[in-house]
This record gives C-alpha cells, sequence and structure tokens, in this order.
C-alpha cells in the first residue's frame, strides 16, 4: 500500500514539505508486506546469504536462486512428513 502524501510543514524556500501518512494498520506490527515476507522468506533469505557470503560461488545469483529452490523443496518435504506424521 502507498503511503498518503501531507503537506503540513514549509521549507525555508515556502515549499510545503511531504511526509508521508501511513493508516495505523500499517504501522502496529509492520505492514502487511513486512508481515508476509518476515513469516515467509526472511529466514531462509538471510541462512542463504550467510552461505553465500561464505563460499563466494562464482555466479551468486544464480547460485542463491538455486539454494532457495532447494530450501523450498526442504520445506515442502518437511510438511509433506509432518501430515503423514498426524495422520497416523
Amino acid at each position: 500500500m502507498d503511503p498518503e502524501v501531507k503537506s503540513e510543514h514549509h521549507e525555508g524556500n515556502g515549499k510545503p514539505l511531504e511526509t508521508p501518512t501511513l493508516p495505523v494498520h500499517e504501522i502496529v506490527g509492520g505492514s502487511s508486506v513486512r508481515q508476509y515476507l518476515n513469516q515467509h522468506v526472511s529466514q531462509h533469505l538471510l541462512e542463504g546469504l550467510k552461505k553465500l557470503s561464505s563460499e563466494k560461488p562464482e555466479d551468486p545469483l544464480r547460485w542463491l536462486g538455486k539454494y532457495l529452490l532447494e530450501e523450498a523443496d526442504r520445506r515442502d518435504e518437511e510438511v509433506k512428513q509432518a501430515r503423514v506424521s498426524n495422520s497416523v
């Protein structure tokens, strides 16, 4: 969601300052986008970046992409195993 821009204060040149105003629900606990990324992506991305920085591969973007795909497959397998365990 794009923040609204509110012009209240003036700079020394007489032009109003543009200050973003966010809805309260976007401030408390972070925006919905940030919450989604924190819940589903950040942990895996940070871990991948740590490994990337230590391995220093020749093609870092391809390496990181492959890492994230493998991580997604691993997570899917864990979810699948958990469902099997819960159904027994």
